[in-house]
């Protein structure tokens, strides 16, 4: 289901030729003449089948038999029987009748519970023993993705749009995304799957994409809660009549001789994670036979989502009814881009109760054949879909086929390229890149906006940070970067250069060598933003940042050895001094000094005297029960049901003889996403670090805890405290601390009508740690997050309370500014 926003978030022909085998083809209309999309069209007693497109227009295969019964079903209507000869190629054009739903009078009584929640009890009662029935089955899926953009602005940023390189008209609108593909599904209860794409086309590009992945858009009503972004809650949960509505649209006798019920489902509140809409179930069993609902933006909390509309299909096969297919519409509206898309899913040649066990007991859910990458032949598509295209789609293949040729030319690419490499005014925010795109080479100049940052040690510093790379088709890169500085008060330049190898793009392996000069924190981590640490300086003439500089040498390596678990190592001479404030200048308050270059948790200042070191880094990240999904070279990793486990060790030998060797090792836990369901969820870090053999002797190799003492810090990290002082509680012996924070994604937020209106959410958490120099310090806090402009995370707010051995108690707010202003 991460897969699902990860492709989600990022997704936002050819006329027909003939067939090499015998096919049905045709349209389904109501009695007045309007097509009915998404009607079930099959052969009876069986699974294999199609649905029809928006254009009410459909096609099939042949049966194997030479006689056989074709089925025309859609929920409402008459269903219809056709007795032909499957091998021969024919037009079988379909009116099918509205069926009325009965209304009983007690449906309309309104003195008694309405009958609906009756029928809902018994679904909920027989659903758990629905769901096993058959504990395996496969099946074949065919997929379509089409993403649409419907308007767009004329600028953006400044620069005129024109067409996106032929994706749109002069209008502003046109197909972003469309492909297909067909692939085998392996299911395994409760929820072990694993489906391997066979097939695959897209207009206008070779490139794999995942937007067709089921299992990503599985929306399974017979489990309690659905996840999409937040929890969602079944309309038929073990505790659904605690969050809807149900009302009794009426009934009829389907072919099978059971009642099929129509109900309105409605849910209590807006504000919950809800669907809305319409269930059908049958009598005999208490089976779903169809879903006709919506999720509304409220329940889901994403601000550009305006609409979600899923539509299932449910068969009649054995003693089940099988999905048969799924739809799933979108429609958004962020910064003035209108797009809207949908997802089909069709299933057919359903085997239940196979071995499936060597498929799913794999981590491997999704798997992209290489075949599949090359089997854009449109011929070979014409016998493979079994939604016929649209005029639209079949023109937007024609089109972005002959598009694919300028796209992928030469004078094509060199001609986008003077365009993109001449200099513009979004360059300034955004950084500058010269692009050969022909020859996938790219150089640049990353973030201007940090050309110039002030601090006092080195005042007024230039910053120019510039890249080389060179890749190819597999995803093997290499990078070349600078590092620029020159500070005009210390009057010294330091620069670095790195070399960098992604040698196997599918387990990230990387080869990296990397020297120079440089200005460093002396946490490793850079927890203070320069950005930050300018403005506070500037404005507050305070110089909270302390830093020394260093020459090194390194080498390093890390890859995915095994799957979930990740190696690192490092070795590096370094060679570091301290660095004193050179500067006095700020823009408020000229009479103040800055505070010395001097960590609050020093003991004494031979702990940052000049030195030189060899120091050695193994680590290991572990990720338990990792799965992942296979494309050509590339690997796609979900997101651990379990935390991750971090081992490291760091050996630092001395070059003199005034210092010992050291070995640091350090313990963590870590889970950025723990699901609590409706309750949201939560986050947390637990660490625990110690040196073996000696002390180290330089402040820079102590252990440091992320503290902050500022307003505003950019991007804290999960192991961030909000009020603790830099350094003050750095040990050169042992620490523990955890951190935690729970994200309610609107639960509180709902029971305040003001506030669940802004889309705000509450967050809460505490961190505390222990080290033996300092003792404990514990804070917590409570907050408001998601302040948005669009998609885009602006920053979150807390409040916080916190109290440490030998520190008074100390509260206030924190706005922690997003990623987006580092």
């Amino acid at each position: 289901m991460y897969r699902l926003r990860y492709s989600f978030f990022f997704c936002i022909g050819l006329l027909t030729c003939g067939t090499l085998s015998a096919q049905i083809s045709g349209m389904v209309r109501d009695q007045s003449g309007q097509p009915l999309p998404f009607a079930a069209v099959y052969w009876a007693n069986s699974t294999n089948g199609t649905i029809c497109n928006e254009k009410g227009e459909y096609v099939i295969e042949s049966a194997k038999s030479d006689t056989a019964t074709l089925v025309f079903q859609y929920i409402g209507y008459e269903t219809v029987y056709k007795k032909i000869n499957s091998r021969r190629q024919q037009t079988i054009n379909v009116t099918l009748h509205s069926q009325e739903f009965i209304i009983d009078e007690l449906v309309i009584s309104t003195k008694r519970e309405d009958p609906a929640y009756d029928i809902i009890r018994k679904t909920i009662a027989e659903k758990a023993k629905n769901k096993i029935k058959h504990q395996t089955y496969t099946a074949d899926i065919y997929a379509k993705s089409l993403i649409r953009m419907d308007k767009m602005p004329e600028k953006f940023l400044g620069e005129n749009l024109g067409t996106l390189g032929g994706l749109v008209d002069t209008s502003g609108q046109g197909i972003l995304y469309f492909s297909e593909s067909t692939s085998k599904f392996y299911f395994q209860y409760p929820d072990k799957t694993k489906e391997i794409m066979i097939s695959s086309t897209s207009s206008g590009t070779d490139v794999v994409y995942m937007a067709n992945q089921f299992d990503g858009g599985t929306f399974n009503f017979y489990n309690d809660y659905i996840q999409f972004n937040r929890t969602l809650v079944s309309p038929i949960a073990d505790k659904a009549l605690e969050y809807y509505h149900y009302k009794l649209l009426g009934k009829e006798i389907s072919d099978q001789g059971s009642m099929i019920y129509k109900i309105s489902i409605i849910p209590i509140s807006k504000y919950e994670p809800l669907f809305s809409g319409v269930i059908y179930i049958e009598d005999k069993n208490y089976m779903i036979t169809g879903m006709d609902v919506d999720i509304n933006k409220n329940s889901i909390s994403i601000a550009f989502l305006d609409s979600i509309h899923i539509h299932q299909i449910y068969l009649p096969t054995d003693d089940i009814y099988a999905l048969f297919a799924q739809k799933l519409s979108f429609r958004s509206n962020i910064l003035g881009f209108t797009v809207s898309g949908n997802f089909h899913h069709v299933f057919s040649r359903y085997v239940f109760d196979a071995d499936v066990s060597t498929k799913v007991n794999t981590k491997e859910t999704f798997l992209v054949t290489q075949d599949a990458k090359t089997s854009g032949n449109r011929m070979e598509w014409e016998t493979l879909r079994p939604i016929p295209l649209t005029l639209e789609e079949k023109l937007d293949y024609i089109r972005k086929d002959s598009l694919k040729k300028i796209w992928t030319s030469k004078s094509y690419q060199d001609s986008i390229d003077r365009k993109n490499n001449a200099f513009k005014i979004s360059d300034l925010l955004l950084g500058y890149q010269w692009s050969n795109s022909y020859k996938s080479r790219h150089a640049g100049i990353r973030d201007p906006s940090a050309l110039i940052r002030f601090n006092a040690l080195e005042g007024t510093k230039i910053n120019l940070n510039t890249y080389w790379t060179q890749s190819d088709s597999s995803f093997r890169k290499f990078t070349i970067q600078n590092t620029l500085q020159y500070g005009l008060a210390d009057k010294r330049i330091k620069s670095a250069f790195s070399l960098e190898y992604l040698s196997n793009n599918y387990n990230q392996t990387f080869w990296k060598v990397e020297f120079g000069r440089k200005v460093l924190q002396f946490d490793p981590r850079q927890p203070i933003s320069e950005r930050s640490n300018t403005w506070n300086s500037l404005l507050d003439k305070v110089n909270k940042i302390k830093l020394f500089e260093k020459d090194f040498i390194s080498a390093s390596f890390k890859s995915e050895i095994s799957n979930g678990l990740y190696l690192s190592t490092t070795l590096e001479w370094m060679h570091r001094r301290p660095m004193a404030i050179h500067s006095q200048y700020s823009w408020r308050f000229q009479q103040r000094e800055y505070e010395n270059n001097i960590p609050l948790g020093v003991e004494n200042e031979s702990q940052l005297k000049e030195n030189s070191y060899i120091m050695a880094q193994l680590g290991f990240v572990w990720s338990p029960a990792q799965t992942y999904a296979s494309l050509p070279n590339l690997k796609v990793r979900d997101q651990s049901n379990w935390p991750n486990v971090h081992i490291s060790a760091t050996i630092g030998h001395p070059l003199d003889n005034h210092s010992s060797t050291f070995i640091k090792n350090q313990f963590k836990l870590r889970d950025t996403y723990v699901n609590f369901r409706l309750l949201g969820y939560f986050s947390y870090n637990i660490e625990a670090t110690t040196f073996f053999h000696a002390s180290p002797s330089y402040f820079g190799d102590f252990i440091h805890q992320i503290g902050n003492e500022v307003t505003m810090p950019i991007n804290p990290d999960l192991s961030a405290f909000n009020l603790l002082p830099y350094y003050q509680y750095s040990s050169n012996k042992w620490s523990v601390q955890y951190n935690f924070r729970h994200h309610f994604n609107g639960y509180v937020a709902k029971y305040l009508p003001l506030l669940r209106k802004t889309k705000l959410t509450f967050v809460f958490g505490s961190s505390a740690l222990y080290t033996p120099n300092n003792g404990g310090y514990i804070e917590g806090f409570i907050g408001l997050e998601n302040f948005k402009i669009g998609p885009l995370e602006l920053f979150s707010v807390d409040y916080t309370i916190g109290k440490g051995h030998n520190l008074d108690l100390k509260n206030g707010f924190t706005i922690r500014l997003s990623a987006l202003f580092e």
